[in-house]
């Protein structure tokens, strides 16, 4: 049984005759009794009768117009909603992710595929960016949201929320320097060696954070810059050039992971978002944020911006 067979049936009726409905279908005469003929083959009773002035329905007929009515109906109600759908535009989410915050991404993918599941329509964009860009593009509105460490300090319109916080007192250092082999070590000790760090522009509040910290454990460290990415931290402590903060873990090759007697540095994972943000993804995912924090995100090797 085919949707035109159905139309053909309402058709009839509604002219009164095959002629009739066979000119408003725009098909042949013989063309509508051959649709006719099949149907009531199909359904094993006969569906219209001749009259005087034209056909009737009989009685299996017009339960029959009744179904084929409904069937018509649902259709183009079916077919409505969808091109409505169809209509309504993909709706892009960007998030902005710290170059040094790979150990976290699943955290970033759970929360992307669950706001994935709740709309369909939802492409989540990625953008590599620092803190302080994640904090120019949100005060811009180029992006949604970002993931990053510390407080974005200076932005009254950033809100944040804490998914969990980060703790160290390890530090690397080259395999072969004499405090890799040391029995107790503290941040004084490391005096002599410049700290590799990343540039203040790259997360002002978080990299005075870390100097202030280190002042307080007696540690007035000179710095080395350059630190731009997690290799390139370690490829420059692996040179011998100096020292860098990591969490708990395995050391890199060449590297020796060395824990200090001195209180942990602290700071938190963040996410952030413009506190006048109305956008119903953005909301969902400050919704879940810590619980899929404390679900799925494991420790980063290292201190990261």
């Amino acid at each position: 049984m085919k949707l035109s067979q159905l139309r053909t049936i309402v058709a009839i009726h509604e002219e009164g005759s095959f002629a009739a409905a066979a000119r408003v279908l725009g098909l042949a005469q013989p063309a509508v009794s051959k649709q006719v003929a099949h149907l009531e083959r199909e359904v094993g009773a006969s569906l219209f009768v001749r009259a005087p002035d034209g056909v009737r329905l009989t009685e299996a007929g017009e339960t029959f117009l009744v179904e084929a009515r409904h069937i018509l109906e649902l259709n183009e109600r079916a077919l409505a909603s969808t091109r409505a759908v169809a209509r309504i535009e993909r709706r892009a989410l960007h998030i902005g992710f710290a170059e040094l915050l790979k150990p976290h991404e699943q955290w970033l993918a759970d929360a992307t595929t669950a706001l994935a599941g709740r709309e369909p329509r939802l492409d989540v964009v990625s953008h590599r960016l620092s803190s302080a860009e994640q904090w120019r593009a949100l005060d811009a509105r180029r992006i949604h949201a970002g993931v990053g460490y510390g407080e974005p300090d200076g932005h009254p319109r950033i809100a944040t929320q804490h998914l969990a916080e980060v703790a160290t007192r390890t530090v690397l250092l080259p395999d072969a320097h004499p405090l890799a082999g040391a029995s107790r070590l503290s941040f004084r000790d490391l005096a002599g060696l410049p700290l590799v760090l990343f540039p203040r522009e790259v997360n002002p509040p978080l990299h005075d954070r870390i100097l202030a910290g280190l002042r307080e454990r007696g540690l007035a460290p000179t710095l080395r810059g350059g630190m731009h990415s997690q290799l390139a931290g370690e490829a420059a402590v692996r040179a011998g050039h100096g020292w860098m903060l990591a969490l708990e873990g395995d050391a890199p090759p060449g590297l020796a992971a060395r824990q200090v007697d001195d209180a942990p540095l602290t700071t938190a994972l963040t996410l952030w978002w413009r506190a006048d943000e109305t956008e119903p993804s953005v909301l969902s995912l400050v919704e879940m944020g810590p619980h899929r924090a404390r679900s799925s995100l494991p420790l980063p090797r290292s201190t990261v911006h």
